[in-house]
């Protein structure tokens, strides 16, 4: 059953028919006994492996605050810019691979029309190894399972920009989010570089159940060393950050 969630639920009736059936009470605990084990099953199958940190599943959206900074300081540039995504998984395909794969649909919410405009089409499919979602035409892996504390591999296996390693750093941590509680959530860390020029960090966020919740990429370069036991992000001469959060999902 879909649910909305805006940081307050929406609830839904469940029970609407007013047929009634008698079965024998040995049939029915026979029947709940069976569900049970089914259900519990699923459960611990999906909390082992981490899958459930990437559903797939169409007609569900998850909606995002997109925060972009730009900052040039020789030209006196410090831009800001925010608007809001939305990601609404269309259909299941075939791809070029012969694997099935999802069609994300991606609007952006325009201001001086309130309305939703596609943006571009994305994809993703999950396996029993990964999960892998293609981006602006480039494939990335954005987990591998099970997903455990630790873990290392490549982002960049499926493309050509060059290896980059992501890694698990936390798992089944709860966490808040614009209002939005989380249960558990894993953070993948896709890049983490730091000297006293430079900052380049990215890093993604799962929710159980929900997928990304939040993704943020900075990349920032100071030419001065002096001060340099002064962080670099108040000695920025140019760089970008990128940040998207969720604050709202449809499942």
């Amino acid at each position: 059953m879909n649910k909305i969630k805006y940081i307050t639920n929406i609830s839904s009736t469940f029970f609407g028919s007013k047929k009634y059936f008698v079965i024998s009470g040995i049939i029915i605990f026979i029947i709940l006994l069976l569900y049970a084990c089914h259900k519990d099953n699923i459960t611990s199958e999906n909390l082992f492996t981490g899958k459930s940190y990437f559903p797939l599943k169409i007609n569900s959206e998850i909606i995002y605050q997109i925060t972009e900074i730009n900052i040039d300081k020789a030209s006196a540039v410090y831009d800001t810019v925010s608007y809001i995504i939305k990601e609404r998984i269309d259909s299941l395909f075939t791809d070029a691979t012969n694997n099935s794969a999802y069609r994300i649909e991606r609007y952006i919410l325009q201001d001086t029309l309130n309305r939703w405009v596609i943006k571009d089409v994305w994809e993703a499919q999950v396996n029993d190894l990964n999960a892998q979602k293609v981006e602006e035409n480039i494939r990335y892996v954005k987990l591998v399972f099970p997903v455990e504390i630790g873990t290392i591999w490549n982002g960049n296996a499926y493309n050509n920009l060059g290896n980059q390693n992501y890694q698990i750093v936390e798992a089944n941590i709860p966490e808040n989010i614009n209002g939005l509680t989380f249960d558990s959530v894993v953070t993948v860390e896709q890049e983490n570089e730091i000297s006293l020029i430079s900052k380049k960090y990215a890093v993604e966020k799962f929710a159980l159940g929900i997928g990304l919740v939040y993704k943020e990429v900075t990349n920032l370069y100071s030419q001065s060393m002096i001060g340099s036991n002064i962080p670099i992000e108040e000695r920025i001469d140019e760089g970008t950050i990128y940040k998207q959060e969720i604050i709202a999902y449809l499942r």
